[in-house]
């Protein structure tokens, strides 16, 4: 099953996630009624006799009065509508604040941003971690939190996509976990990431938040009993009398059967969530195998969050709003099967050992035994497997560079690793990182240095333009980003330009923490850089839509796109656009250029769909824009055939080469389409 499937079967759980929320509310509201209708006919019994002692005279027909009808169409309908505007406004509200994305849900658990300037030894490994993942799964580096004074072992990842994500672990898995345990959560987290279930898991949590919220209210009512307003305040309590201690009857009486209604509800939210994320879990699992090739370092965590006092609890009082989102399971109660989010520990460590072998999965062993481990030194072969490429990236731009000559892969093989990294992606990723100039990698981590380094890399390797880019950008920035371009410009100098997009990718965390008007002079700068060279610079221009995608939602409200193409026909003008503007970018005649977009549109295979090959005057940077925007509404399947034919497009003589595949991967990550480094 490949990236394009798993977020096909993602989008079929998110249908699934609304058809189990629909046929849970019946049952709810049949919940409410039932308690509804006996709290009615005590009520009802009460006051005939009540009638028939005080006020009426005693009959033989008066026992009658005491019954009431069990279906009382009139309470069923008063009771279904308050249901279903408890329920569904629940879910609405939690949605809403929900919106801004992976950093709602990191805060209301208690998380705290991790600083990338902090330099404790804990701090900098999961830092090394999450980069190098970042990098080996072609995704923009997220945001860290850590949760504090939570010493269970877990990690959780969340986020509508990977513009809004964040990565966030307990300081239990700081304190107690090496690195290659740290490793394989952090793998096993961006699995979910890839396979879609980051962003169904925070959709289910909005969704599932109503059944939750009659049990919510109940709580609120119990709390308001006047002992336990006197124990909130910490007050004396006061004397009660005898209508105090029968309003405190009365209170608790209510609240007790908002529980049992609420409870109806609590139980259908926890199957939902259980039916939902348990069997992803062993998916994650594979994937993290396959993605490290280092099964012991999950295998390990798991067996050090059994075996932990703290185990993998989550002590937030919100915990159980993101009990599926964990990596563990999260909540203090031991659940039936039905509502388990997570499978058992133990299966899951059988799994795992059972992937490559259980005689190479040795135990845990003690954090203090890997500290004086080197970044990387935990990845199998880094050194001697991709040292070769990686000492490549170094030459001058003006150089002949001999990763942009070498052998690349065959176009038909360009899309194998899309949203499927492996081992040798994290490998080369380790030691990348370890090859790059300490003043680019601190470049990345701060907000000014941030922006400094996404202007060098955009800046012309024309000379003349170049100096023409650098003197408009100190005529409009302050001294002291201007100081940082030039200190970064004289370290990136010696990078080959193939390291761009991991570049990009590095300086997210960094570039969020903009304020809006810093966010806009940016983009405002990046535009006029672009435009500097009075050309189309289709890689130019993909890194710009690149940063504004992922950025532009941390500072306004922009609406997920949709799916709104489930058809080829419905995208055929902006294949057209896109692949005639591949074709003139990497062909210099419009002969070779046709030749190019035909290759391009013959690998989509469809008959009676009219591809129209466009000229160079007509790949306008406004129709490019318009025609990614139209992709990244398509299906999953439609972007894959559509990737494909990018492909081919570029691939002169039938084969991606580096430089050509760096172009592919820009145009992907604009329609959300991780692709990895590609690895010749």
């Amino acid at each position: 099953m490949d990236f394009f499937e798993r977020q096909e079967l993602a989008r079929a759980e998110g249908r699934k996630i609304v058809l189990l929320f629909l046929v849970a509310l019946p049952c709810v509201i049949s919940a409410v009624y039932v308690v509804s209708v006996g709290v009615y006919a005590v009520a009802w019994a009460f006051f005939a006799f009540w009638r028939s002692v005080f006020v009426e005279v005693p009959s033989t027909a008066a026992g009658t009065a005491y019954f009431i009808p069990v279906w009382q169409p009139t309470l069923f309908l008063w009771v279904a509508a308050g249901t279903l505007l408890a329920v569904v406004g629940g879910s609405l509200h939690k949605i809403r604040q929900l919106a801004p994305g992976g950093r709602v849900v990191a805060l209301l658990l208690g998380g705290e941003r991790l600083d990338s300037e902090n330099k404790k030894l804990d701090a900098l490994r999961l830092l090394h971690v999450v980069e190098e993942m970042s990098i080996a799964s072609g995704t923009p580096m997220p945001d860290i939190y850590v949760l504090r004074r939570e010493y269970g072992l877990n990690a959780f990842v969340a986020g509508h996509t990977v513009s809004d994500m964040v990565v966030c672990v307990t300081e239990g898995c700081l304190r107690s976990l090496t690195r290659d345990e740290l490793q394989g959560i952090v793998a096993h987290e961006y699995s979910h990431i890839l396979n879609g279930d980051m962003r169904l898991n925070i959709r289910l949590m909005g969704i599932v938040h109503g059944l939750f919220c009659i049990t919510l209210f109940s709580y609120w009512v119990m709390g308001r009993t006047y002992r336990e307003r006197d124990r909130d305040i910490g007050g004396t309590p006061e004397i009660r009398t005898g209508v105090g201690l029968f309003v405190d009857l009365v209170i608790l009486v209510i609240g007790f059967l908002l529980a049992f209604v609420g409870w109806n509800g609590a139980f259908f939210g926890r199957m939902i969530k259980g039916a939902v994320s348990r069997q992803r879990e062993f998916l994650a699992d594979a994937a993290a195998v396959q993605f490290t090739r280092y099964p012991e370092g999950l295998a390990n965590a798991l067996k050090k969050a059994k075996a932990a006092p703290e185990k993998s609890i989550i002590h937030s009082p919100r915990a159980e709003e993101a009990s599926h989102i964990f990596f563990c399971n999260g909540i203090e109660d031991d659940r039936m099967w039905l509502t388990s989010t997570h499978p058992p520990v133990d299966e899951r460590i059988k799994r795992i050992q059972t992937m490559m072998g259980e005689s190479f999965v040795p135990e845990p062993k003690r954090i203090e035994e890997q500290l004086a481990r080197p970044r990387g030194a935990e990845v199998e072969k880094p050194e001697t497997e991709f040292a070769g490429i990686v000492s490549r990236l170094l030459p001058r731009k003006d150089s002949a560079s001999p990763l942009s000559r070498s052998a690349g892969i065959a176009a038909k093989d360009a899309l194998a690793n899309v949203g499927v990294p492996v081992a040798r992606h994290l490998a080369y990723a380790a030691q990348l990182m370890e090859a790059l100039p300490e003043a680019v990698r601190q470049a990345a981590r701060e907000p000014r240095g941030a922006t400094a380094l996404i202007y060098v890399l955009l800046l012309s390797p024309l000379a003349s333009v170049r100096e023409a880019q650098v003197r408009l950008l100190k005529s409009r920035l302050s001294s002291e980003v201007s100081l940082k371009i030039n200190t970064v410009l004289s370290a990136i100098r010696e990078l080959n330009e193939l390291v761009k997009i991991p570049l990009v990718d590095l300086t997210f965390p960094a570039l969020r923490r903009l304020s809006l008007p810093e966010y806009a002079a940016l983009m405002a700068n990046i535009a006029e850089l672009v435009a500097a060279d009075q050309q189309v610079d289709l890689f130019e221009f993909a890194l710009q839509k690149m940063l504004r995608r992922r950025l532009e939602p941390n500072f306004k409200p922009v609406p997920e796109p949709e799916i709104r193409h489930n058809s080829v026909n419905g995208v055929a003008a902006a294949c057209s656009t896109l692949l005639s503007a591949l074709g003139h970018a990497g062909q210099d005649p419009a002969k070779e250029a046709q030749a190019a977009f035909g290759r391009g549109v013959s690998h989509l295979k469809l008959d009676g769909t009219n591809f129209r090959f466009l000229s160079q005057a007509e790949c306008t940077l406004t129709a490019i824009e318009a025609a990614l925007n139209d992709l990244s509404e398509a299906t999953p399947q439609i972007k894959k055939l559509f990737l494909g034919a990018c492909a081919h497009t570029v691939a002169a003589d039938d084969t991606v080469h580096p430089r050509e595949g760096e172009l592919l991967r820009a145009i992907a990550d604009t329609i959300n389409c991780p692709m990895p480094p590609f690895l010749p």
